[in-house]
């Protein structure tokens, strides 16, 4: 009867974890989340404020003249944040600045970007 040789043992646990590592999946076999793979074009945003939409309409109105950006409300979030999308977005490094310019608004608790994120197999 032919036995494994040890040297073709060894090489298969070695391949064995090089395909589970490459594969995104951790010790624990859990997977392992990917970094946001799509920009969809609006952000997320939660004001200082508990607002009615009729302040959300003006706060948005005073940030598209504040910023010189074309913000359009979406949809109302759990947690009292907010969907917002950017008619004019132009490129990723333009997100990041109208991210950065919405932050430091004073009537903004915190904005980000909405991305789809995906976790891979």
């Amino acid at each position: 009867m032919d036995h494994p040789k040890p040297v073709l043992f060894s090489r298969s646990i070695v391949l064995l974890i090089a395909t589970l590592l490459l594969s995104g999946v951790n010790c624990h076999g859990n997977k392992v989340p990917q970094q946001p793979s799509f920009m969809t074009g609006q952000i997320i945003v939660k004001f200082k404020l508990n607002t009615d939409s009729d302040d959300i309409h003006k706060l948005l109105f005073r940030l598209n003249k504040d910023l010189v950006v074309e913000l359009e409300y979406v949809r109302s979030m759990s947690g009292s944040a907010h969907v917002i999308k950017i008619s004019n977005l132009e490129d990723q490094k333009n997100m990041e600045r109208i991210l950065r310019d919405i932050n430091n608004h004073k009537d903004v608790e915190y904005a980000e970007a909405n991305r789809i994120m995906t976790i891979q197999n």
